[in-house]
C-alpha cells in the first residue's frame, strides 16, 4: 500500500482542529515554544 506524504503543517492543523475548545490554547502554547527556542520571531 502506497501511503500519501502529507505535510506535518497540515497534520497538526487537523490535530489540533478535533479540539475546538482547546485549538486557542493549544496553538498559544506552541507559538510560545517556537519564541522559546529561537525557531522564529515576533516579527
Amino acid at each position: 500500500m502506497i501511503q500519501e506524504q502529507i505535510p506535518k503543517v497540515l497534520e497538526l492543523y487537523l490535530q489540533i482542529s478535533q479540539y475546538p475548545i482547546l485549538g486557542h490554547r493549544i496553538r498559544e502554547r506552541m507559538r510560545q515554544e517556537l519564541f522559546a527556542r529561537g525557531v522564529i520571531t515576533s516579527d
